[in-house]
């Protein structure tokens, strides 16, 4: 379950219990109320991402902050960055070019939509990236 899902089930059922226990001194009601949410934790872990991440967005100070940020392929020849020692599998490095920053931001990657195709247009892959703890600084 993602924060943004534990923060929105604590404060709904924190906004139905005080009422109940300040003004009705309603314990049984406020038990049954916890225990419903209590609950339901496990059914909001079992929430894809995409539902996840628009709650996150729309609880966000500001949810208009991503939509200048545009990732590319950069086509310009050069060295990568920090390449780990030890890769195991099958790693492709593909060079970004991230445009949009604000001054002094960075960009983290949790999940990355990739599709790969051969010059006939032919899929070669079609699949998401796994987890990175990696943050990649604005230049």
């Amino acid at each position: 379950m993602t924060p943004a899902f534990w923060s929105l089930l604590a404060c709904s059922a924190a906004a139905v219990v005080i009422p109940l226990q300040y003004f009705r001194r309603a314990t049984g009601h406020s038990r049954r109320v916890v225990v419903v949410a209590v609950l339901n934790a496990p059914t909001l872990s079992c929430t894809t991402w995409t539902p996840a991440f628009a709650v996150q967005q729309r609880l966000s100070p500001n949810p208009t902050a991503a939509q200048l940020i545009a990732i590319s392929v950069d086509p310009r020849p050069g060295k990568a960055a920090s390449i780990p020692a030890s890769t195991q599998g099958r790693t492709l490095f593909v060079p970004l070019r991230i445009s949009g920053l604000l001054p002094n931001s960075i960009v983290v990657n949790d999940r990355a939509e990739v599709r790969l195709v051969d010059r006939d247009g032919a899929t070669l892959f079609d699949g998401r990236s796994t987890h990175s703890n990696g943050s990649l600084p604005r230049q």
